[in-house]
């Protein structure tokens, strides 16, 4: 009976923790992941955004979910670094925050605007989003420092999610990411509202239609007509 009730107060601490810190799920995946990551060298605050995917066929409310930013080598958040999205992910779209200036840079309005800090980050900061407090995807690893080699330095560049990557990570991939340091200007260089990865939509192809001809029937075509 002891045994039982340990188990059941390790796991409802554990449930706690998870809630109050974000601590992430390693091999949780979700349907909405982080695409983008902007830090322009040439536009300032105004160009910088966070854009997010939503890889499902349904529209997915975004209220529960939030972005959180790990300043440099910090291992926890504070909540003045979260920011808490509303309205619709759309089916197969993306989900822009963006800072004020941001539909002058890029000619669009985001989805939000904000300028708390996951989307203020000057390149060097590991960036997460969570659903209901628990990260379900996650831009570098929290605690360590960002580097160039380590691809977790994006400063004055961007970081880009790789074609190949189709669900969210709660731990950091370096490979699922394709990041540029320096020199990345505003508009050219980012691509908001788009990404390498999403699938093309073929187009529909018109149905075939078959003549069969009644036994005798004559199969020519009119003088002049080429096809019917």
């Amino acid at each position: 009976m002891n045994i039982k009730r340990n188990n059941f107060w390790s796991a409802a601490k554990a449930i706690a923790a998870t809630l109050l810190f974000g601590i992430s799920i390693g091999n949780a995946q979700f349907d909405v992941f982080i695409t983008e990551i902007a830090d322009p060298s040439n536009a300032g605050p105004s160009g910088r955004f966070v854009e997010l995917y939503n890889s499902s066929d349904a529209d997915i409310n975004a209220e529960n979910y939030s972005l959180i930013n790990y300043t440099n080598t910090n291992t926890t958040y504070t909540f003045s670094q979260m920011f808490s999205l509303s309205g619709i992910i759309p089916a197969n779209g993306f989900y822009i925050v963006g800072q004020p200036g941001f539909e002058e840079v890029y000619g669009f309005p985001p989805n939000q605007i904000s300028t708390n800090d996951p989307v203020d980050s000057d390149g060097d900061d590991k960036i997460a989003l969570l659903k209901n407090g628990i990260v379900y995807d996650m831009f570098g690893n929290n605690g360590a420092v960002s580097t160039i080699t380590n691809g977790m330095n994006f400063e004055n560049g961007r970081a880009e999610r790789a074609a190949s990557v189709t669900s969210s990570a709660g731990t950091w991939i370096a490979t699922d990411w394709n990041v540029v340091s320096g020199n990345v200007d505003a508009p050219a260089g980012f691509d908001p509202g788009s990404w390498i990865g999403q699938p093309v939509q073929e187009p529909e192809v018109p149905g075939t239609v078959t003549f069969t001809l009644a036994d005798g029937a004559d199969n020519t075509l009119p003088e002049n007509q080429d096809h019917i």
